[in-house]
């Protein structure tokens, strides 16, 4: 009972870490659409550092152990999706724990999509960033729950919710069942696809 209420708790702590009180984009589905597609999306890769060390704080080693190992599958299937799947923009890497620089635009934080360090960004006017993770993580504007890739727009150093279920996509039930790897490349796969076709729409 008291490893669930633990790791109840972790959810709760890192699920919202860094998202709170975020504010609302308001620019329209259509500018977003074109600013991406001519602009740069950031793929954030997760660490779990900081849950990893509260898991051995609290002398569950063999949770940390897991936790690292579940961690190390998402961070590969990411890198390898997006680098395979992924042709609607321009692609960067950046660590979780470099977030809050990468959003200042400090490119010595950032790897190209052969996971190379880069020198500086050619274009910087429209910058996205993606985030794998909980769903609707602080009440937001969306329908959906789990876990599942959510694009933001980055605005004066600041991330900004996108309020179009288009710029999302989440786990479906069934696919709680299937093997992470394949759910990730299923989603990014499915979002790649979705903003092609919607951008082809309004066009």
């Amino acid at each position: 009972m008291k490893e669930i209420i633990f790791s109840f708790i972790l959810i709760l702590a890192f699920s919202n870490f860094g998202y709170s009180q975020m504010p609302v984009s308001e620019l329209d589905k259509k500018t977003h659409l074109e600013q991406l597609k001519a602009g740069i999306l950031l793929v954030q890769l997760p660490n779990g550092d900081e849950k990893i060390k509260m898991l051995r704080k609290h002398g569950n080693e063999r949770r940390a152990k897991k936790e690292e190992k579940e961690i190390d599958k998402i961070r590969k299937s990411i890198i390898k999706e997006f680098q395979n799947k992924w042709d609607y923009s321009e692609i960067y890497f950046f660590e979780a724990k470099n977030a809050k620089e990468v959003f200042q635009l400090k490119t010595n934080f950032l790897l190209d999509s052969n996971m190379k360090p880069i020198d500086k960004l050619l274009n910087t006017e429209h910058i996205y960033s993606v985030r794998y993770g909980p769903g609707n993580p602080n009440g937001e504007v969306y329908s959906y729950n789990g876990n599942g890739f959510q694009i933001r727009y980055i605005k004066d150093g600041t991330l900004q919710t996108i309020k179009y279920d288009i710029f999302f996509k989440a786990m479906v039930f069934g696919y709680y069942f299937f093997p992470i790897k394949k759910v990730i490349r299923d989603q990014i796969t499915s979002l790649n696809l979705k903003l092609h076709n919607a951008h082809r729409k309004k066009n």
